[in-house]
């Protein structure tokens, strides 16, 4: 068994109502995510453009990348919960 299945069996035993309120909350945080992308790249193209480095939003980068991954696996794991009959 692995890691995704032992996750969607405990899903199933939810309550539809909070998988639908949970999978929602989860789409919000990726769209969150995809606008903080926007500002990073748009900070990383600020800085060059004065002649600063933009390794500095390296780790900002990694870390809003694992956030949106996260979020994206659970509103589809959530709202397929609550497709289901």
């Amino acid at each position: 068994m692995n890691v995704l299945s032992r996750y969607q069996e405990q899903v199933n035993r939810m309550d539809k109502n909070y998988a639908l309120v949970i999978g929602i909350l989860s789409g919000v945080t990726l769209l969150w995510v995809v606008w903080r992308l926007f500002w990073l790249a748009y900070s990383a193209i600020a800085f060059s453009s004065y002649g600063l480095s933009a390794f500095s939003l390296i780790f900002s980068l990694v870390w809003t990348l694992v956030i949106g991954g996260l979020a994206a696996v659970n509103a589809f794991v959530f709202l397929r919960r609550y497709k289901q009959p």
